[in-house]
């Protein structure tokens, strides 16, 4: 058996982690997703900044664009870039506020990918 491969995230943060995000359970099991919407939203997520968002998303609740730019030291415009790929994913949802958007975590979408890739890695080899 191989060794595991070394984690960047403590136990304590996954908890944590897990305390602030509602998992999905079961009863909540979504819409089984087409392959092309896995791929999308897979690839939405294929970015170390998009997984950024999603993750301060996820665990400090809706955020302003504004906000999430302060957060993340990058430009406005390279955010509001990953912003839009992650809203067409449908992995965030925005809603406008006047002149400001405000975005929040999809969890009926994330909760279907991961139902998705658990079908993916449960499927018989």
């Amino acid at each position: 058996m191989m060794p595991a491969a070394p984690s960047q995230t403590s136990g304590s943060d996954l908890v944590r982690a897990r305390q602030r995000v509602e998992p999905c359970s079961s009863a909540q099991m979504p819409v089984t997703l087409s392959s092309v919407r896995v791929a999308e939203m897979a690839k939405a997520l294929g970015h170390p900044a998009r997984v950024k968002i999603v993750r301060m998303l996820a665990q400090d609740g809706p955020q302003l664009a504004g906000d999430i730019t302060a957060a993340l030291g990058l430009a406005q415009s390279t955010v509001s870039a990953h912003l839009r790929v992650l809203r067409t994913a449908g992995a965030v949802i925005s809603r406008r506020e006047g002149s400001r958007t405000r975005y929040r975590v999809s969890n009926e979408a994330l909760c279907a990918l991961a139902w998705a890739i658990a079908e993916l890695a449960s499927a018989p080899s």
